[in-house]
């Protein structure tokens, strides 16, 4: 019988913890958004003062998101700004919810697994499949996390249309939830090829006990 965490609690499902960091981050950057709408509001000056307070530092933690030129419009200086603010925010909450959920890695590749046995896979096939799964996700938290990062414009006109728009902070919480998403993936898979490769072609069931 496999040892359950959190005092034989049952852990929680992946597609759950994904959902809760996903709205956590959603409900910071709405904060944000609302802000922008309502800024004589209490929440939208408490945003404001966190916003102008932390700048500095989100632009040392962020030291390889491109800063908007010397001729850039106030405009787009603020909303560069606030760009950052929500994208550290949601880093932060994903970074959480992967160091904290990878102690369920264990109990999802054993349900993976069992999944797989009852299809009709092999021990054999199983392993090769985990494999195949790592390395796709690991291809997709690249890409995810290289389109939160980096696809960003960089002309004076696109830069200005780009940061302007409450779309586009959104954007940071759902790449950074999938990037999450592909993270977990990996590292279940990632414990189904360790157990084959210490038990042989596929899962031993003592690896789990």
């Amino acid at each position: 019988m496999m040892q359950m965490t959190g005092g034989g609690t049952t852990p929680p499902k992946m597609h759950n913890v994904i959902m809760i960091q996903m709205a956590v981050n959603i409900f910071c950057v709405l904060l944000i958004i609302f802000s922008k709408e309502r800024p004589d509001t209490l929440i939208g000056d408490s945003v404001h003062w966190w916003i102008e307070r932390s700048a500095s530092v989100i632009r040392i933690l962020l030291f390889f998101e491109p800063w908007p030129p010397s001729d850039a419009t106030e405009k787009s200086i603020d909303g560069m700004q606030t760009y950052r603010h929500a994208l550290a925010v949601s880093l932060f909450v994903a970074f959480c919810s992967i160091t904290v959920s990878r102690r369920y890695s264990l109990y999802w590749s054993y349900v993976l697994n069992r999944k797989l046995e009852r299809a009709g896979y092999s021990k054999l096939k199983r392993a090769v499949l985990a494999l195949a799964g790592y390395r796709r996700m690991v291809i997709a938290v690249a890409a995810t996390v290289f389109l939160a990062l980096f696809s960003q414009p960089y002309d004076k006109t696109s830069i200005e249309w780009f940061y302007s728009s409450n779309w586009t902070l959104l954007r940071a919480p759902l790449l950074l939830g999938m990037t999450s998403a592909f993270v977990l993936l990996a590292v279940t898979f990632r414990q189904i090829v360790k157990y084959s490769r210490l038990h042989g072609p596929g899962f031993s069931d003592d690896g789990f006990n």
